[in-house]
């Protein structure tokens, strides 16, 4: 009677602890794709700003042509051209290099999401196993 009662009133403290984990696993994954949708826009930007940096850096590279030409007869054209391709290939590394943490932080998101999204995976059939014993709980209460 009484001890039975306990036992499943215990049983289904027990089974409710595993729903509410079960749970927040499945919201911490919700996280995971918003942090991983948050690089993507992040990494779509830089790429934007890689692609802005590599046409000034063309245009650079063709004035420094113009001005090489001129440099011929003029030294301190050349000193200006020099100083110019100089400032644009230390642009482009800084971009380089950003660009390559990007990529970086972008592979190790994806492969978090995926070990996020197996893990959900696992949540779920625990979910669907929790919810299978809670509603056999329920029944046994029920025929009590």
């Amino acid at each position: 009677g009484e001890a039975r009662e306990e036992r499943l009133a215990r049983a289904l403290c027990a089974q409710r602890a595993e729903l509410d984990a079960a749970v927040e696993r499945a919201a911490d994954a919700d996280a995971v794709r918003g942090e991983l949708a948050a690089l993507r826009r992040d990494h779509a930007h830089t790429m934007a700003a890689a692609a802005a940096r590599e046409a000034t850096s063309a245009a650079l590279q063709e004035e420094m042509h113009t001005l090489m030409a001129q440099a011929r007869t003029e030294a301190e054209a050349a000193d200006a051209a020099e100083v110019q391709v100089a400032e644009a290939r230390a642009e482009r590394s800084v971009t380089d290099a950003a660009l390559r943490r990007v990529k970086d932080a972008l592979g190790a998101a994806e492969a978090a999401y995926e070990n996020e999204a197996a893990a959900r995976a696992d949540a779920c059939r625990e979910l669907l196993a929790c919810r299978a014993r809670l509603d056999a709980t329920q029944a046994a209460l029920r025929d009590t």
